[in-house]
């Protein structure tokens, strides 16, 4: 438990950087997306305490929205979501990560 104590602080403050900048730098923006998609793999069976879920749930909701706009880190953001759903609360954030978002749309 020691070390996702913190989880998501760095995270999610790189990813409202990441997210903020203008131009924004898709290369960054996959490569730090690519980090989290690895934290999650390695720790995928184990249970996230409430402020590092609420942490991590806002991170990727972040990536998430900004997929919809950014059609390069698409692939990447949907491998992170698809590796969020593997952990063992991850499949009662699905409705929370979609509501809204419709295909015509666009999203969120």
């Amino acid at each position: 438990v020691g070390s996702r104590r913190g989880f998501g602080s760095k995270y999610l403050l790189d990813a409202h950087a990441l997210v903020a900048a203008r131009p924004r730098k898709p290369e960054k923006i996959k490569s730090e997306v690519s980090k989290l998609a690895t934290w999650l793999r390695k720790h995928q069976d184990e249970s996230l305490p409430d402020g590092g879920k609420g942490q991590l749930l806002e991170c990727i909701q972040l990536y998430h929205k900004t997929a919809l706009s950014k059609p390069e880190i698409k692939d990447a953001v949907y491998t992170l979501v698809d590796d969020l759903l593997k952990l063992p609360e991850g499949k009662l954030w699905l409705g929370t990560l979609t509501a809204g978002e419709t295909v015509e749309d666009g999203g969120v």
